[in-house]
């Protein structure tokens, strides 16, 4: 699994640093929104929101892959995903 980590890693800090791209993106209509009262404005509030809601489930599907060696799949996979991730303690060095 240590060959594996590195990509891991890596992967990661990519979502990391599209994560601060979209919070960005979010603030800003976020703030243009309130001035405009305009919908298309709210629109890309909420179309970022959902873009920031989906990096860190990316990074949990891929930890979930790598370390756990499965990701939910079916009907309630996000919530399986989330349950999956709160439930797992790794001690450093395994």
């Amino acid at each position: 699994m240590n060959n594996q980590l590195r990509p891991l890693s890596i992967r990661i800090r990519t979502e990391l640093v599209e994560l601060a791209r979209v919070l960005r993106r979010l603030e800003e209509g976020w703030q243009r929104a309130q001035r405009a009262a305009d919908d298309d404005y709210w629109d890309s509030v909420a179309l970022n929101l959902h873009g920031f809601y989906s990096g860190p489930e990316r990074i949990f599907e891929r930890i979930a892959a790598v370390v756990d060696g499965s990701k939910p799949t079916g009907e309630n996979w996000h919530q399986a995903l989330l349950e999956q991730r709160s439930q797992v303690h790794y001690a450093i060095g395994d």
